[in-house]
């Protein structure tokens, strides 16, 4: 008779656990000592070289904008109808230009100091008879010279009037220009329509676009002047001068750019040049009381490009990199001077032939 030896069942439950526990163990214990073998295998740190920096050298600027309030052109005292819109909005309104016809005349445009006020004849003086032979002789007409309706003021008006199709009066009529108060006025809306008879002396016809009056240096990076580029928060726009804000000077080396494009600066490098305001205009949110800039100097000399990734702040504040020259490694102090496109540009004592770690290990972020 054979005898069949069969363990019990609570036997075989506890064999069943124990393995159910160990299997897990050994399997965390060698994954354990293959991490620690990777970390030892795989290098922490890479080595690049330092590259002479040759960019200028860029840092953040706020330009303060001042607008100037609309402004119109009002019509003079014209009789007959409207013929002809010229002029549509958005579209600039120079001296001479003639943007209408109004009762069978070309209106002209004319940027003189003040609007003519009276009809002027022969023998006339005063200074509005200085604006009409300055007029005349824009126009490439006889005049004479100074504040006197002479003969030949008198034969430029009638040359000037029969231009326009006014016949050839000897008096001049100031309603055949329209006074423009700027020489550079875009129109934001024309309110004549062909057809319409002659608006009322004195009514405003073409309200000019918002333009910008000045642009100021305000701040450099780091300062507390907000950089917004549009109206604020309320809904209304509020010009530079709301903010009390005070110009800084950008040094004589350096450019200002907005948008990638180089402004002019006037002598007191704390404002943009006027001959400039029409192009900033251009780069600019309407009424904007702020607008970001950058100011472009030359590179300085000994300066160095690296990774952003190699440079680290020491336990001074200091701006740092560990740096690897022939076969000793030393942390040494730089001054960043920009940082751009994951790039640092940076002098210090650095020199050609150098590398710097990428990045530096933590024990040896010290200098």
């Amino acid at each position: 008779m054979t005898i069949r030896w069969r363990p019990a069942r609570g036997v075989v439950f506890v064999l069943g656990a124990l393995l159910w526990v160990a299997i897990p163990v050994v399997v965390l214990v060698a994954a354990q000592r293959r991490s620690a073998k990777l970390e030892i295998d795989t290098p922490t740190t890479t080595w690049t070289e330092v590259v002479r920096s040759t960019e200028p050298v860029r840092q953040d600027l706020t330009l303060g904008v001042w607008w100037r309030d609309p402004e119109a052109v009002y019509a003079p005292a014209m009789t007959g109808a409207v013929e002809q819109v010229r002029l549509r909005a958005g579209d600039p309104l120079a001296d001479l230009d003639r943007p209408l016809v109004v009762g069978g005349v070309e209106r002209v445009a004319v940027n003189s100091p003040a609007p003519f006020f009276r009809p002027l004849v022969n023998g006339d003086t005063g200074r509005d008879v200085g604006w009409l032979n300055d007029l005349l002789s824009r126009l490439n007409l006889e005049a004479s010279s100074g504040e006197s309706f002479t003969n030949a003021t008198q034969r430029g008006v009638q040359a000037f009037a029969q231009s326009i199709g006014a016949g050839a009066q000897p008096t001049f009529d100031p309603a055949w220009v329209l006074f423009i108060p700027s020489e550079r006025f875009i129109a934001a809306s024309v309110s004549l329509g062909v057809g319409q008879p002659a608006p009322p002396a004195g009514t405003p016809i073409i309200i000019g676009a918002r333009r910008i009056d000045r642009a100021t240096t305000n701040a450099f990076a780091g300062s507390s002047a907000s950089s917004s580029a549009g109206p604020s928060d309320s809904g209304v726009a509020s010009s530079a001068s709301s903010l009390h804000l005070t110009p800084v000077s950008v040094p004589a080396d350096a450019e200002v750019a907005v948008a990638g494009t180089k402004l002019r600066l006037d002598p007191s490098r704390q404002a943009v040049d006027p001959a400039d305001l029409p192009t900033l205009e251009s780069l600019v949110v309407p009424l904007a009381p702020q607008v970001a800039a950058v100011t472009l100097a030359p590179p300085v000399a000994g300066s160095w490009r690296v990774p952003v990734a190699a440079t680290f702040e020491g336990p001074d504040g200091r701006t740092c990199v560990l740096r690897r020259r022939s076969s000793t490694m030393e942390a040494t102090a730089v001054e960043l001077r920009s940082v751009r496109d994951g790039a640092a540009v940076v002098s210090g004592s650095l020199a050609p032939g150098d590398h710097v770690a990428l990045p530096a290990p933590p024990t040896q972020r010290r200098c």
